[in-house]
């Protein structure tokens, strides 16, 4: 049962990735850092505090190497990374957690961490992961559309085919 686990989540996080890689496909530059207002995140702060959240939870909290995660610059809007250096970076975090995730056992599954502040499980830990980067994928994807208008030209489902088979 453990395994089942360790792949779903690895199979999410590849699949989230691959969506916001999609969702960011067809922006800009400038695009991947509006915000329409002072409080909301842009797309490219998201990547960055997806990038931290990850490796802090993850690759620090799991695997045990050192946290050096600054939260605060990953919402620093001063400084604009270009949008594939940001997409590169996350897919490689992304592809080092996945390299923890699957040399998890039971015993590190079930074992206490202390993450971030947080007490917890080796497996909420890899939960939590998952269900973050699944959060911000939605906005990420949603501001895409947004910012695309009736251009955008995505779409994560074949809504045809499941209005067909599934919605008669």
């Amino acid at each position: 049962m453990e395994q089942l686990f360790l792949t779903e989540s690895m199979h999410h996080l590849n699949t989230y990735m691959q969506r916001i890689e999609t969702a960011c496909a067809a922006l800009s530059e400038a695009e991947i850092w509006w915000r329409p207002h002072q409080r909301a995140l842009s797309i490219g702060t998201t990547l960055l505090h997806l990038n931290g959240n990850i490796t802090q939870w993850v690759i620090s909290g799991l695997y045990g190497q050192p946290d050096n995660r600054n939260r605060a610059a990953e919402f620093d809007n001063s400084l604009q990374p270009e949008k594939l250096f940001l997409l590169e970076q996350l897919k490689q975090t992304i592809g080092k957690a996945n390299t923890v995730i699957i040399n998890l056992n039971e015993a590190k599954l079930m074992s206490a961490y202390s993450i971030q502040g947080f007490e917890t499980t080796g497996l909420q830990a890899t939960y939590h992961v998952v269900e973050h980067l699944s959060w911000h994928c939605a906005q990420i994807t949603y501001i895409s559309k947004l910012l695309q208008g009736e251009s955008f030209n995505f779409s994560f489902y074949n809504t045809e085919a499941l209005n067909n088979s599934k919605n008669k």
